[in-house]
């Protein structure tokens, strides 16, 4: 069975301060679901990710498929029946909506998976064997893994050239007991986005300290 080791947060921030960000490159976080797919752009550049766009598709497979994008709070698509045939076309429009909205690239894509098992620790960098895994889990959580990991196989095709990593839901769920509960918190399918985010800079930092 393949054994990922969790990330260590202090050595990964430690490893933040060698990655090359600019002001022009953001992490963009996924979570695709059977039918629908929620996504989130966030600038990682001045140190905690600070959200950009935030949208989902809807309705995948259907007739009546709809794209929603809000970028700085103000909505700039809300379109249905668009007819959406699976996964793959629908990362195809969420990227071609974001497109004319960033002054730059996506330097990293983050996905929530609801189960990663007993083998997926921690957040962790993916490859082939990180979706096999995720798909090999599909039994504890049916209704979500095999989506998750169709969600991951497609990303991959369409934001090929940057690092994805996948965050579980579960070490989420733990980490979210232990932190210190705020007065004022935002949804919570916002905060995983941020948390999301923040993870996918600490991994690719770390894969860049590792090449250099």
């Amino acid at each position: 069975m393949l054994l990922v080791r969790a990330a260590r947060p202090l050595a990964a921030r430690r490893a933040t301060r060698s990655l090359s960000t600019t002001n022009n490159k953001f992490v963009l976080t996924l979570n695709a679901g059977s039918s629908s797919i929620k996504f989130g752009v966030f600038d990682v550049a001045g140190g905690a990710p600070v959200e950009r766009c935030s949208g989902i598709v809807e309705e995948v497979g259907s007739d009546h498929s709809r794209l929603k994008l809000v970028v700085d709070g103000e909505v700039k698509r809300d379109v249905a029946d668009l007819h959406i045939k699976g996964h793959g076309e629908a990362l195809a429009n969420i990227r071609d909506a974001l497109a004319p909205q960033l002054p730059g690239e996506i330097a990293a894509v983050g996905h929530r998976v609801v189960h990663g098992g007993a083998s997926i620790l921690g957040p962790a960098l993916v490859d082939d064997a990180i979706v096999d895994e995720v798909d090999a889990c599909a039994a504890l959580a049916p209704l979500h893994n095999p989506a998750n990991a169709l969600g991951i196989r497609f990303a991959r095709d369409t934001w090929g050239g940057v690092p994805h990593v996948v965050v579980t839901t579960c070490v989420e769920s733990h980490l979210r007991r232990v932190r210190a509960e705020s007065a004022r918190r935002p949804p919570r399918h916002r905060r995983d986005a941020c948390s999301m985010a923040w993870r996918c800079r600490l991994l690719t930092a770390r894969r860049s300290q590792q090449k250099s």
